[in-house]
């Protein structure tokens, strides 16, 4: 399932007027433009200029979900498994439904703006975790380290190399 999500990107980003595009073309789209798109995108993620697109998404769906009226129907709700026996929690696509809000409103005082940014969804149960910031490689108080330089060997800088249209490229003998 995700090799054709991947693949539907290349294709309708990268690829839309080829109908069976040959293999070295597909190889070439993803080096030149898919690679150093993720990339882009990754070091935004990384310091903090942008935040992933679902969690942008879980805020407002939180917030929509807590202005709803409670009915006070009565279901099993579980905030440590984060679990509701409502169909609604079944059908959502941030397993959230009003009934935990609710709980867990009553258990916490307040959910702050640290909540959102540290929140992550998970596979197993519990569906929702937070992170440490330890772990959370995109929040924006991390600092990037430096890249030290490294010194070439001799043997290595003595190759002989050539420039062509602005790349340089390596000769083997």
């Amino acid at each position: 399932m995700l090799v054709e999500s991947h693949w539907k990107v290349i294709k309708r980003n990268y690829l839309p007027r080829f109908f069976r595009p040959r293999l070295n073309l597909v190889v070439f789209i993803i080096i030149t433009r898919l690679l150093p798109h993720s990339e882009i995108m990754y070091d935004k993620y990384k310091n903090g200029r942008e935040k992933v697109s679902w969690r942008k998404e879980f805020k407002s769906h939180w917030k929509n979900l807590a202005k709803r009226e409670f009915s006070g129907e009565l279901y099993y709700t579980n905030t440590e498994q984060w679990i509701c026996s409502c169909p609604a929690f079944l059908k959502d696509r941030f397993f959230l439904c009003k009934h935990l809000l609710v709980k867990l409103a009553n258990n916490y005082n307040a959910i702050t703006k640290e909540f959102f940014n540290n929140v992550q969804k998970q596979g197993i149960y519990p569906l929702l975790g937070m992170i440490s910031d330890k772990q959370n490689h995109f929040n924006a108080k991390e600092k990037v380290k430096e890249v030290e330089e490294i010194e070439i060997p001799k043997e290595i800088q003595e190759i002989e190399t050539e420039e062509i249209e602005g790349n340089r490229f390596l000769i083997f003998i």
